[in-house]
């Protein structure tokens, strides 16, 4: 708790620091766990569902297509056996151990639920009816965040 509570005091120093505007363009970015926590939750939200894919609804259609990538470092499975969720869902459909769904940045998977995988003739992996995850795991990066700033230089840490 004391750690916590030390690092965000030091981060809200921070925040009296002036706001700089940046052209569009790549950078190199680091994404503390908090950020990450963000990001995962928007992806969660209709990202990996097999009813928005199909209708290119998921905020992942290029990604599905080809056209952009996660970096390939990046990895998430929904994590049934080591998670949280029951190995079946709300109507009773069993659920595999693992569904891959990014795999070295690339969409190699998708939650399809019972409905959705008889109107768009596809497998059923027994998501929710929402096909949103439930005991999502994201692949463990390899630099610390006390290395995260020296790495980083002078590209963007967002926190």
């Amino acid at each position: 708790f004391a750690t916590k509570m030390n690092d965000a005091r030091e981060r809200l120093a921070l925040l009296a620091v002036p706001a700089r505007s940046l052209e569009p363009g790549s950078y190199r970015a680091y994404l503390t766990p908090s950020a990450m926590e963000e990001i995962a939750g928007m992806l969660c939200w209709g990202g990996f569902s097999g009813r928005a894919l199909a209708t290119r609804q998921s905020c992942l259609f290029r990604v599905q297509d080809g056209e952009a990538a996660f970096d390939p470092s990046v990895g998430f499975t929904e994590n049934t056996v080591d998670g949280v969720a029951p190995a079946f869902q709300g109507e009773g459909f069993t659920r595999p151990a693992a569904v891959p769904l990014v795999r070295e940045g690339r969409l190699v998977g998708s939650l399809v639920s019972p409905r959705t995988a008889k109107e768009y003739a596809l497998a059923t992996n027994g998501a929710n009816a929402a096909e949103m995850p439930e005991s999502l795991d994201m692949a463990g990066g390899e630099l610390s965040a006390s290395d995260a700033l020296a790495v980083l230089d002078s590209g963007l840490y967002i926190g």
